[in-house]
């Protein structure tokens, strides 16, 4: 099986391509940059840009390509938070060139990679399920709403399989944006005081790289009878507050550097856990990595990086 993975210089599409390629899978991978170490790696990297119809179009046609993980695009709210078309365009437009493509040269499947931010701000904490109208309103919310409905029409109306994964708050190893785990880590292993005046009960659906990893491989296996949904959630299956990440925090590294008030965390939405029944029981995804084990990882990767 030949796969393409776009955005394959990202958090999720480096080690997912490699992964794949330790099961004899023929990985093609797409960005703007290419990762540094290219050349070391068993998989086909080219630099292109998925708004350049174009070159999507002579990727997919040149290669065979069975399986298209759409890891490429924007990946945060507050990216570009203030050029909505760039926003768009990248995240949306680039998903459409790239469906479309796989559509014309005869790609049987496409996971692609939406976000639990898509469910927008909730009423309360109760668990959230698929079925929960997604209300997101900021730019990449939007972004990624009307990437799935493209994918649910193709779907719909065209032999192609598509799949949506709603990841939960993804953390671990090449997460080097300014999130508040990156933050509250960064401050520790520095020995750096962090006086936060908020977060103390606040709770996030975090879910651990490797666990998004896998999820993804279940997802281009598994068999499309098997399938009883369009999109599924991913998470840890855990929702811990800000304040029991701050403890493991503590005791990976030593230090009790971290003070929190209550509060909801700056530009956060109101959400509960994620419920991952429907992807246990369609793609047999179980979440490996427990909070702690998680977050000693990721700690010792911070560490050696500095980022």
């Amino acid at each position: 099986m030949a796969i393409l993975v776009t955005g394959v210089n990202g958090m999720i599409g480096y080690p997912l391509a490699l992964e794949l390629t330790k099961e004899g899978r023929q990985v093609v991978g797409v960005d703007i940059k290419i990762p540094d170490d290219a050349k070391q790696k068993s998989v086909e990297f080219l630099e292109a840009d998925i708004t350049r119809v174009d070159l999507v179009n002579d990727i997919i046609a040149s290669r065979n390509i069975d399986c298209i993980v759409h890891a490429g695009g924007i990946s945060g709210p507050m990216l570009h938070k203030h050029d909505p078309y760039k926003v768009f365009d990248i995240n949306t437009t680039g998903t459409l060139n790239v469906i479309e493509a796989a559509r014309k040269h005869g790609t049987k499947r496409l996971v692609f990679l939406s976000t639990f931010v898509a469910y927008g701000e909730q009423k309360d904490t109760s668990p959230v399920d698929e079925a929960r109208k997604q209300t997101g309103d900021n730019f990449y919310a939007a972004s990624k709403i009307a990437s799935e409905n493209i994918l649910r029409s193709y779907r719909a109306n065209c032999e192609l399989e598509t799949i949506s994964l709603r990841l939960g708050a993804v953390y671990g190893p090449r997460r080097t944006t300014d999130c508040l785990l990156h933050k509250m880590i960064k401050h520790s292993i520095n020995r750096i005081v962090l006086d936060l005046p908020y977060g103390k009960d606040w709770a996030r659906p975090y879910v651990f790289i490797n666990d998004v990893v896998e999820a993804v491989r279940l997802a281009v296996d598994a068999p499309n009878s098997m399938l009883n949904c369009d999109s599924y959630n991913i998470s840890g299956g855990i929702w811990p507050t800000i304040d029991e990440i701050r403890g493991i925090i503590a005791d990976v590294s030593g230090f009790r550097s971290i003070t929190l008030q209550n509060g909801r965390t700056p530009n956060d939405y109101l959400i509960g856990p994620l419920s991952i029944e429907a992807a246990s029981r369609d793609l047999r995804y179980v979440p490996s990595y427990d909070l702690k084990r998680g977050i000693k990882v990721y700690y010792g990767w911070l560490q050696k990086h500095q980022f």
